[in-house]
């Protein structure tokens, strides 16, 4: 039994790393974001803490504990980092203030982008951000 949560957890760990990685190299360049938000990577990182907590008892040969301590090792840091990021987006959003400008819907009706001013005041920039309901 302790031999699927040690592997399980290594590979969520893996999938977690890579969805987060995507995450901060799309958010970096103003690309298309398909990797989940910051909350859900958090929750990954956990499981996979606590599942690599339980296949921490394989110890049949050197590679299966070396992939515990990685396990252990890589989704402690990148759950600490998922929990910041975490923290500082609840913070970013309750020190600015989003106002609703306007509605727009494409002639198709199959799109709605909502349009926001926002301003974080002393602490940030202010601008017009434009929201997409729809496909994708």
């Amino acid at each position: 039994m302790a031999q699927r949560y040690n592997r399980w957890a290594f590979y969520l760990m893996l999938i977690c790393l890579g969805l987060a990685s995507y995450s901060v190299y799309s958010n970096m360049n103003h690309g298309w974001q398909i990797a989940p938000p910051n909350y859900v990577l958090l929750l990954i990182s956990l499981l996979a803490f606590i599942m690599g907590i339980i296949g921490f008892k394989d110890k049949r040969n050197w590679r299966t504990k070396t992939r515990s301590w990685m396990t252990l090792i890589l989704s402690f840091f990148l759950g600490s980092a998922c929990l910041l990021a975490v923290m500082l987006s609840l913070a970013a959003s309750a020190m600015g203030a989003n106002e609703h400008i306007e509605t727009v819907q494409s002639p198709n009706d199959h799109y709605t982008i909502d349009f926001y001013r926002y301003d974080a005041g002393a602490a940030g920039s202010f601008g017009v951000r434009g929201e997409l309901d729809g496909p994708l």
